[in-house]
This record gives C-alpha cells, sequence and structure tokens, in this order.
C-alpha cells in the first residue's frame, strides 16, 4: 500500500502548483550544489538521486522524480494544489519504493516544509510544525 506525507500551509504566494513545487526542487538542488562545492566532490549526485519529470495521468499532473540507480532508488511521486486557501504539497511513496526512497521523501518533505513554512504530516503519522506559533 502507498505511503503519504502531506505538507500543509497558507500560501504567501499567488498560486500552488507544479510549477511553484519544480522551483523550491531546484532551490533544493543548489543548496545541495553549494555544499558539494564547499566539500571538493559530487555532493548533489549522491544527496538527491532522482531526475524530475513532470506527468499526467487521468488528469492530474504530477511529479515523478526517477532515481538514477534503480537498486537503490526508484520513485517518489509528488502533486501540490490548493484548497480552501490551503496549499497542500503530497508526497508518495509506491509500493516498490526502496528504503533509500523512503529516506529521500523524508529529507525532501522536512526541507519543503520549512521553505513553505508549513505544517508537515509525515509518512507515520506524526506532524511537525515548520511556522511560527503564538
Amino acid at each position: 500500500m502507498p505511503k503519504s506525507a502531506f505538507i500543509r500551509w497558507q500560501p504567501k504566494e499567488s498560486t500552488v502548483n507544479l510549477e511553484t513545487l519544480i522551483a523550491a526542487l531546484e532551490d533544493y538542488k543548489t543548496r545541495l550544489k553549494k555544499t558539494g562545492e564547499q566539500l571538493g566532490w559530487d555532493y548533489t549526485h549522491y544527496a538527491f538521486p532522482y531526475r524530475i519529470e513532470q506527468k499526467e495521468k487521468n488528469g492530474l499532473e504530477y511529479l515523478e522524480l526517477v532515481g538514477y540507480d534503480p537498486v537503490l532508488y526508484r520513485h517518489i511521486f509528488l502533486t501540490a494544489k490548493e484548497e480552501d486557501g490551503i496549499g497542500i504539497v503530497q508526497i508518495t511513496l509506491p509500493d516498490d519504493a526502496t528504503t533509500g526512497d523512503m529516506s529521500k521523501a523524508n529529507e525532501l518533505s522536512r526541507f519543503l516544509a520549512k521553505h513553505y513554512e508549513a505544517e508537515l504530516i509525515l509518512f507515520n503519522g506524526r506532524v511537525q510544525y515548520f511556522y511560527k506559533r503564538k
């Protein structure tokens, strides 16, 4: 059975869609690249071992992160939408996901939650808050 994590927030940006999600992923890759430059090796390839593919199935647009090495990393699915003024990103691990996919999905979900200053509902149902609460 597929597992999902959800990131929910009040969007400061005008829209929540795949383009803004792709921009956040590119920001993530840029930060990893800068870390790699400081370390002097190709850190980005190991910290984000996926290529981003935008797809559509049955009218639903989504992103598929396809792993470069299918033995270690297969794929992760992401969707972005806005419902009732709440931005929602869903990160889904399919049945055939590896433990590497699970680890990278957890890292990615935490980064996105910090990026959007959002509430994160993890794959195990626990909730983390990355926004300022009163």
